[in-house]
């Protein structure tokens, strides 16, 4: 995504591809993937902060900027930037 230059062309084939790589690469909250980051926040009693491309729920298709916090009790707060 460093180079695109079709980038402002959404419904092209080019930026179809790079938003499905994105889409398969990206992580839903509350699956497998963060479940094992808050258990080893706290096994190890760590805070955890990790910038994720997030899948949106609803409406489906939608990918958001996400900054996911796990405090050492496993808590998680979740930062939004889009």
């Amino acid at each position: 995504m460093d180079y695109c230059p079709d980038i402002g062309v959404w419904d092209s084939k080019p930026m179809k591809k790079v938003f499905s790589r994105i889409y398969r690469n990206s992580v839903m909250v509350g699956s497998e993937t963060t479940d094992v980051l808050a258990a080893l926040a706290k096994k190890h009693e760590v805070v955890i902060v990790i910038g994720i491309n997030e899948i949106a729920k609803q409406p489906q298709g939608t990918i958001y900027n996400t900054i996911l916090t796990f405090n050492e009790k496993a808590n998680l707060r979740i930062i939004i930037e889009n």
